[in-house]
């Protein structure tokens, strides 16, 4: 500023938003000096609210807020306003976005000591939500007071192991299945499937490999698809969602077991048909019906084991059933479905329809053309073999001329071999699509099939062919024992016991006269596990309840004693139990599945894995030797004999040498020198072979038996000799085991036997003829 007359004027002087407080003025000029002057700023209007001490930033939902807010006026120089001119302010506060719960905040604060200090705010803050306070003066007349906006205020974060959910107001523990990592996103572990990325429920898989894990959502691994991850993409198929083979490979398998399958049938059927109404049960067929029914429990119990105790139990499923290859079946024609599946297992049966006009057809043909024809593969071989040998083959055993079934009979015997095999194929079918898993993803429960999770339980078409299904198990489950039952009534009525017995030889070999329907308890056996194993759902009781069924079967064998020979009691009796045993190693699987949870990833310990494998082997291990010692004992001598005639030069006898003795029974009566005559059941005389004829004179004394020959172990109870003018003798072979015969040269009336005895000894030499004059 330029000085004018002595004196320099300062105008427009301002000082820009200064702080209250003493200020001095310091003027000065060239050669004048300085001078000084104090000014004063003191605090002016209050423009706007300011804080003190801010809010914190996190709440923890429960207690208030740690640090609570402090507000104080301040001018538009930012000054303190400790002593504005108006003494009753008061500040109001309101949280952004609302929070309802909250506590603390509809109480005003009124100004104190140039402050307004809150006390008791309680932030109830949702998890996901960012939330403000903001605070406001109670308007003043001439006064504008801005209001003043907290920093951002959120919910404490949560630890490692929780989660939150977002509008939640605690953290929460980890869900079983889930990773956490402090947020709201949840990644799924190893094994487990969600159904989107919003709920928090996790659901193990039955495949643990087809979930990858680290997944928000429902991705599988590469080849599966679908709920849990249990549905095969195209071209693939099985339990593992394996890639299907080419196509020449498919049909070269489904052709092989097709062929497998037909065979097996076709060869019971045989074996079935070519034995005779009165021939001797074999323990030997007997012995290998039980094997047969032996897998089959084995691998009606498949699901309720693991690892290679599974596999084993699957192989023999698949040797000891017809069932249909599923996975090859997909690989071959992909459209086809699970109930157009069910519907092909349930048409099986007429499977035995054609086979039965089949092999009547060929009956017929060979009755027509070949009748004089030996088609026997055995003796053709044996043949070969004398010939190689350059050896005249013996002359052939007669044969007793064999009864012509009726070819209605053929037809039924057709049906009930077929019926056998499928029958647990079509009861376990039947039932499984019966049987629906229910889970809930977090929206309510749903309901899938057990064995295709690409099926809805709840759907119009599932209702509609769980009505079949029922239909099937009334009529196969239950059915197939009760019709087993009819038919062998009907035959009996109409034909004799003989003839019953010689229609269902398939199923009625080789049991006692009043247990031959044994094969109907077996059925309702196969029926009641495949129940059981089915339709509970949990594990230990699923356990227990299979177990105790097979033991109490196993105990009804073993008092039964249902077949004609002591082996075959035995290893019915054993299989019983050793399939019991077996039931309880899975008892271990199903307890740690019911400790850890249904939604936990049950890791079994290896060495378990590997004890309980080992103790399955050994027990069924030692139970197929037996059954093949068994089985080498009965076929072994069969087998040798027509070989051995070849191969020597004398002729073996016709009775197989183990047979050492006449086996004792009430069946059948033997009368020497009169009619024969049969008392009680005729089953077990149906088990041998007997040809004889008597010519009857007037005179008792002229009365000839014929030679009676023995084919086969001869059932005899008793022989009566009458004599002229004699009372008969009887010899009770029911107390008396005949090991010995003996023939004097001279018989008299009621004498004893006079002059040399020869002895035969029937252990070393078989009964074979029996003449008496």
């Amino acid at each position: 500023t330029v000085m004018s007359n002595g004196q320099a004027t300062l105008r427009n002087l301002v000082m820009l938003s200064p702080l209250t407080g003493r200020y001095t003025l310091r003027l000065s000029a060239p050669g004048l000096g300085t001078v000084e002057a104090t000014v004063w700023v003191t605090e002016g209007v209050p423009a706007r609210l300011a804080f003190s001490k801010e809010p914190s930033r996190l709440t923890d939902n429960e207690m208030p807020l740690e640090d609570q807010p402090v507000l104080l006026l301040e001018d538009v120089a930012g000054n303190h306003v400790m002593e504005p001119s108006v003494v009753a302010l008061v500040v109001r506060t309101q949280i952004v976005p609302a929070s309802p719960n909250s506590t603390g905040f509809d109480k005003p604060v009124l100004f104190d000591e140039g402050l307004f200090r809150f006390m008791g705010l309680l932030l109830k803050a949702s998890y996901g939500t960012t939330y403000n306070f903001v605070f406001a003066l109670d308007p003043v007349p001439e006064w504008a007071v801005a209001n003043v906006t907290s920093r951002p205020i959120m919910a404490v974060p949560c630890t490692e192991t929780y989660f939150y959910r977002i509008g939640g107001l605690k953290c929460e523990p980890c869900v079983a299945g889930a990773t956490c990592n402090s947020t709201s996103v949840l990644l799924t572990q190893r094994g487990y499937w969600r159904v989107d990325n919003v709920t928090s429920s996790f659901v193990q898989c039955k495949e643990p490999s087809a979930c990858p894990g680290n997944m928000t959502d429902d991705t599988c691994a590469p080849g599966f698809r679908g709920v849990l991850c249990q549905v095969c993409e195209a071209g693939r198929s099985g339990t593992g969602c394996t890639e299907c083979r080419s196509a020449a490979n498919t049909w070269a398998t489904l052709l092989a077991l097709a062929l497998l399958y037909l065979g097996l049938i076709l060869f019971s059927i045989t074996s079935a048909l070519n034995q005779d109404e009165g021939a001797k049960k074999r323990a030997d067929q007997l012995l290998i019906k039980q094997l047969t029914q032996y897998f089959q429990m084995l691998g009606i119990l498949t699901a309720m084991f693991q690892g290679f105790i599974q596999t084993l139990t699957e192989t023999a499923r698949s040797v000891s059933t017809v069932s249909m290859p599923v996975a090859t079946i997909q690989c071959a024609f992909p459209s086809v479905g699970s109930f157009d599946l069910f519907r092909m297992t349930m048409l099986l049966p007429t499977v035995s329809a054609a086979l039965a006009g089949v092999i009547i057809l060929s009956t017929l043909i060979r009755r027509r053309f070949f009748a004089d024809v030996n088609l026997s593969p055995i003796k053709f071989i044996l043949k070969k073999v004398q010939k190689l040998r350059k050896k005249k083959a013996p002359p052939p055993d007669p044969e007793p001329p064999k009864r012509r079934r009726p070819m209605r009979l053929v037809a039924l015997i057709c049906v009930n071999v077929t019926l056998y095999f499928l029958y647990p194929t079509l009861v376990q079918t039947a039932a499984e699509l019966n049987h629906c898993d229910t889970y809930d993803f977090g929206y309510g429960p749903r309901r899938f099939l057990s064995a295709d999770y690409s099926i809805d339980c709840d759907s119009p078409e599932y209702a509609f062919n769980r009505i079949l299904s029922i239909c099937f198990i009334a009529g196969y489950g239950f059915g197939i024992p009760l019709a087993f039952r009819i038919a062998g009534r009907l035959v009996n009525h109409f034909g004799g016991v003989q003839q019953e017995i010689g229609t269902f030889a398939f199923l009625m070999g080789g049991y006692r006269v009043e247990h031959r329907y044994w094969e109907a308890v077996n059925m309702i056996k196969k029926m009641s596990i495949i129940f059981l194993v089915t339709y509970i759902t949990h594990p230990p009781f699923k356990v227990y309840a299979v177990m105790w069924a097979s033991l109490f079967f196993a105990l009804y064998s073993y008092i039964s004693q249902p077949t004609k020979f002591k082996v075959a009691n035995q290893l019915e009796t054993l299989t019983g139990f050793v399939v019991t045993g077996s039931i309880a190693l899975a008892l271990p699987f199903s307890l740690m599945e019911l400790s850890l949870g249904d939604l936990q990833m049950v890791q079994y310990p290896l060495w378990l894995n590997w004890l309980l494998a080992i103790l399955f082997a050994l027990m069924h291990g030692c139970l197929i030797l037996l059954f093949v010692i068994a089985l080498g004992r009965e076929m072994l001598p069969q087998l040798a004999a027509p070989l051995l005639k070849v191969l020597k030069k004398e002729q073996v006898p016709p009775a197989i040498a183990r047979w050492t003795k006449l086996k004792t029974s009430h069946n059948a009566v033997l009368r020497l020198g009169q009619k024969v005559s049969t008392a009680g059941p005729s089953a077990e005389q149906s088990a041998a072979q007997v040809e004889c004829s008597l010519i009857e004179r007037e005179q008792p004394s002229e009365k000839v038996l014929d030679p009676v020959r023995f084919d086969g172990p001869v059932t005899v109870s008793q022989i009566a000799i009458t004599l002229p003018g004699s009372a008969p003798q009887t010899t009770d072979f029911q107390q008396n085991t005949l090991t010995h015969f003996e023939k004097s040269k001279d018989l008299n009336r009621g004498s004893e036997a006079s002059g040399t005895t020869q002895t035969t000894d029937l252990q070393q030499n078989p009964l074979t003829h029996f003449e008496k004059s």
